[in-house]
């Protein structure tokens, strides 16, 4: 019987009797998965494109129709520009150390932004509209700092361009169907609490849809 041993390198490591290779062989990538995971990151980013685009279009109304000022409207875009830009920044300098947990920190940063377009549903106030953009700005930030590399993470660095090709167009369907969409949530409803809400719908949809590709790729690992 071989003793436990380690070693490093190409070398196999075997503990309890057991031999490991640290270089595990991953089944591969069947065609339905990818079929699959290609259509659940199109629902992820569908939703984030509409969720992304629409507080740009709907926040200026929604503050002239409380009764603010025009230039009121256009200080709390800037907040919303500015903060993001910060926020990007941010998340690419501390980019190495949540490589390889991309979208575990894509999934952190959705839950908040759930959570900020709850409470501005129900918000009414400038100052809350401004804490609003200011907190969507600087959690949108790690999902545009990690745009690209995110599909590495998804089929483990296999079937980038088609991912990334697939981001883009979903989230260019997002962003077009997204105003259209809230202006008659608007339009029926006679309020913008539903069109918060709906935003928050869609960030739990992209939390929902990114659990599954993160949960599928633990499921392959465990099956090597």
């Amino acid at each position: 019987m071989v003793s436990p041993v380690s070693c490093f390198l190409n070398e196999c490591v075997v503990c309890n009797g057991s031999p490991w290779s640290p270089n595990i062989q991953k089944p591969p990538w069947s065609v339905r998965s990818k079929v699959v995971i290609h259509g659940i990151w199109a629902i992820a980013i569908c939703c984030k494109g509409f969720a992304y685009f629409l507080p740009m279009v709907i926040l200026p109304k929604h503050l002239i129709d409380l009764g603010y000022k025009e230039v009121d409207a256009v200080k709390v875009i800037s907040v919303f520009g500015t903060v993001g830009a910060i926020g990007q920044a941010f998340a690419s300098l501390v980019g190495d150390y949540v490589k390889g947990y991309i979208m575990v920190a894509n999934l952190v940063a959705a839950t908040m932004l759930t959570v900020n377009n709850i409470i501005a549903a129900y918000s009414t106030s400038l100052t809350a509209v401004y804490v609003y953009c200011a907190v969507s700005g600087f959690f949108l930030g790690p999902y545009l700092a990690g745009y690209y590399a995110v599909n590495n993470e998804i089929m483990d660095g296999e079937n980038i361009y088609t991912l990334f090709l697939t981001m883009r167009l979903s989230k260019g369907v997002g962003a077009t169907v997204g105003p259209y969409l809230a202006g008659h949530i608007r339009d029926v409803t006679g309020s913008y609490q539903a069109v918060f809400l709906s935003i928050a719908s869609c960030f739990g949809m992209f939390i929902l849809a990114t659990f599954l590709l993160i949960c599928n790729k633990k499921w392959r690992y465990l099956k090597s």
